[in-house]
């Protein structure tokens, strides 16, 4: 009968407990996905879990600073960088319907480093993308803006191993 009291007592004293919810905003995901550094199409990001775009000319460019429009760094597989190498490629061309053509001809495999939103407005001409960033270089950037007054809105670093 003793025993029987105390884990009625234990689990009346366990049941009381509550827990405090979890803060997921608080959390820095450990392998974002794309849809994790997404903007809408209307607005940019000024966000503090992000870093503040910066390029000042020749090779003094990348993110830095907290509260900004830099997404978390995106480690690329050495199979798909040969592809987005070949994206970034066209990028460089400069050229905005190819661009727009690749990024329809590609938005799946995209869709996996981008938010398909982001894929979408280039696709349709609302943003415009660039690129920083050479092949020997760990790191490239792609850059999206708006096509309308060329406002950044989000870059998104990718690591090509």
């Amino acid at each position: 009968m003793k025993k029987l009291i105390f884990v009625a007592c234990a689990s009346l004293a366990l049941l009381s407990c509550e827990k405090e919810p979890l803060c997921s905003s608080c959390i820095e995901p450990i392998n974002p996905t794309a849809e994790e550094n997404t903007t809408t199409n209307t607005q940019k990001v000024t966000d503090s879990k992000y870093l503040t775009w910066h390029d000042n000319g020749a090779s003094d460019f990348g993110c830095w600073d907290r509260g900004g429009n830099c997404g978390h760094t995106i480690t690329v597989s050495a199979i798909a960088a040969v592809e987005l190498n070949n994206i970034f490629t066209i990028i460089n061309a400069n050229n905005n319907l190819l661009v727009r053509k690749t990024f329809e001809e590609n938005k799946t495999f995209l869709s996996r480093y981008i938010p398909s939103s982001t894929i979408g407005a280039v696709i349709t001409g609302e943003y415009n993308v660039k690129a920083r960033g050479a092949d020997a270089e760990s790191i490239r950037y792609m850059i999206f803006s708006k096509a309308a007054d060329s406002e950044i809105v989000f870059v998104y670093p990718l690591v090509l191993k």
